[in-house]
């Protein structure tokens, strides 16, 4: 064979060569060509991957060192934005200042009562709490009282029948407690020559002269068969309250001004009397009362009593009601010591 010959047989098969690894390096890069991987390789990746549960999971943020696949709206990868989402709050909205007055707090004034304090009547020492007024009852009869005890530490239970005899007399002992305020509870035993009969329950204690020093008492009906009828008390503050003169008070000049509140126990005047130790009374006087009305609970009254001495005299002011009823005597009393100089 002939040299040319043989060049042409070479040259041919190179160009040939050539052209075949051409269109091999096209079609590999061509989109969609298979994977250079063995099929065994490529089964058992897909094997291990099954068995790891292998899910997608989405990222908040994006790396920039993570490749950004190309856009094809941007050729250039040099520009590729990389960006980081973030979380962006909206600025707070800023109202500009109006030119609108500024709203300011008006005081509103109120008419606000003025309270003025109104002292409470003190409780009476003495008082029947049970029975009360017109109760019906028979013998035996237990009270319920309050009683301060007198000097010699006696108190005075008395029930007196409408004819004026004693029906009940007795003296409560308590002279462990002289001078204070305690509570009895007698039991009061009485017969009757009649079915009923009105009677007065009195309690009182008496001074070291035997002067009575404070009363009280209420009505009873008496009955001999039938029920007890108990009815309760009213008002147990103090009937009469002196606010002047004070309790030893020297008084001089031959006339003693008293002032004093009183809450009626009944229609009768009250006797206003300075009582010596003897027992002799050395100035009184007498006052029409008038009931208290609206919220008052006594009517305030100031009245001036003469008396007359020749020497210092210790004396008892004395304040009492009598009775309106058909049993004589006093019914409510009570008094303070005081001394009397000409």
């Amino acid at each position: 064979m002939k040299p040319s010959s043989i060049l042409r047989k070479s040259g041919w098969i190179l160009l040939i060569t050539a052209g075949l690894v051409l269109v091999a390096g096209c079609n590999a890069n061509r989109q969609g060509a298979p994977l250079l991987t063995p099929p065994a390789l490529r089964t058992e990746i897909a094997a291990q991957t099954q068995n790891a549960g292998y899910l997608p999971q989405a990222t908040d943020e994006i790396s920039s060192s993570t490749s950004i696949p190309e856009d094809p709206s941007n050729p250039d990868p040099a520009v590729a934005e990389t960006a980081t989402p973030q979380a962006t709050v909206p600025p707070a909205e800023i109202l500009p200042p109006t030119d609108g007055p500024t709203p300011t707090k008006t005081p509103w004034r109120r008419r606000t009562p003025t309270i003025t304090p109104t002292p409470q009547p003190p409780e009476a020492v003495m008082f029947i709490h049970r029975p009360g007024l017109f109760s019906k009852v028979k013998s035996p009869l237990t009270i319920n009282a309050s009683a301060m005890t007198g000097a010699d530490g006696m108190v005075w239970v008395e029930l007196i029948g409408e004819d004026g005899r004693d029906l009940f007399q007795t003296r409560l002992n308590f002279s462990a407690y002289t001078g204070r305020s305690i509570s009895i509870a007698p039991e009061i035993t009485f017969e009757l020559q009649a079915p009923a009969e009105l009677a007065r329950l009195v309690i009182s204690t008496r001074d070291q002269f035997n002067r009575i020093s404070a009363l009280t008492s209420t009505d009873l009906i008496l009955i001999q068969m039938g029920d007890d009828q108990i009815f309760q008390s009213g008002y147990s503050r103090a009937a009469y309250i002196v606010r002047a003169p004070l309790e030893g008070q020297v008084i001089s000049g031959g006339v003693l001004q008293v002032t004093a509140l009183v809450r009626p126990v009944n229609e009768n005047p009250l006797i206003l009397e300075l009582v010596d130790e003897q027992g002799n009374v050395v100035g009184s006087t007498s006052l029409d009362l008038v009931f208290p009305t609206g919220d008052l609970s006594h009517t305030p009254f100031d009245v001036a009593i003469p008396y007359t001495v020749s020497q210092q005299t210790d004396a008892r002011l004395v304040l009492r009601q009598e009775s309106t009823g058909r049993i004589p005597g006093t019914v409510a009393l009570t008094s303070l010591e005081l001394t009397l100089q000409p």
